[in-house]
């Protein structure tokens, strides 16, 4: 994408879209020594899956993700096979299964 940057809804931190950290809100209020070139974004594999998109920050890690998400995968495909489209919405909640 363009975007240059990325503000967090919570804390307000401004983040370069290379992960640096370029901005806080009320700087003033950090305690002296506050170094944000430490408080950049970590790098993070990302894969996906059936549309599902899984995010690691063990950067080194080797495991595939299909073979991490083992039976899991039964699942996600009885999920994603209930729609003609194979697209799903999420909706907040709880869903309790019992089998």
């Amino acid at each position: 994408g363009n975007q240059s940057t990325f503000t967090c809804p919570f804390h307000a931190w401004c983040y370069k879209n290379d992960g640096r950290l370029v901005k806080v809100k009320a700087p003033g209020e950090y305690p002296e020594g506050f170094d944000k070139a430490t408080r950049g974004l970590k790098k993070a594999r990302i894969q996906s899956y059936r549309g599902f998109v899984f995010v690691s920050l063990d950067v080194a890690g080797e495991d595939d993700l299909v073979d991490f998400l083992g039976d899991a995968r039964v699942f996600l495909d009885m999920l994603v096979a209930q729609s003609p489209s194979g697209e799903l919405e999420v909706l907040p909640g709880t869903s309790t299964y019992t089998y």
